[in-house]
């Protein structure tokens, strides 16, 4: 019988750890999820723009800036600036002047509604 609850003891300690490892995984892969999402919407929004096609330059535009604003939200402080938030994303590759000429143009962008004649 000991061994019994030993052998229950060892498998139900074995499936805690392997959840929580889990969670652990479902957790980071939920606080990158609007920096992967940001990069892709950027992704799309460069593509747009290499293509000139207006309705989905504003559109990427749109959900960049919407995913920098997730980005920068501070639980329990106040909501960090757009342009900041950029500059954290590519601040290792890029100067803050190109950091600030791409967002200036980002905004620009997401503020350009296309409407067709």
């Amino acid at each position: 019988m000991q061994r019994i609850m030993d052998t229950l003891t060892v498998r139900s300690n074995s499936h805690c750890v392997s959840s929580q490892a889990e969670r652990d995984i479902q957790m980071a892969e939920k606080r990158d999820a609007p920096k992967d999402s940001f990069f892709q919407y950027y992704e799309k929004y460069i593509v747009a723009k290499e293509r000139e096609d207006s309705l989905l330059l504003w559109l990427n535009a749109v959900y960049c800036r919407q995913k920098l604003q997730e980005l920068g939200s501070i639980p329990h402080a106040n909501t960090r600036p757009e342009e900041e938030t950029m500059q954290k994303l590519f601040g290792e590759v890029l100067t803050k002047q190109q950091i600030l000429t791409m967002y200036k143009e980002l905004l620009k962008d997401s503020k350009a509604f296309p409407i067709k004649s």
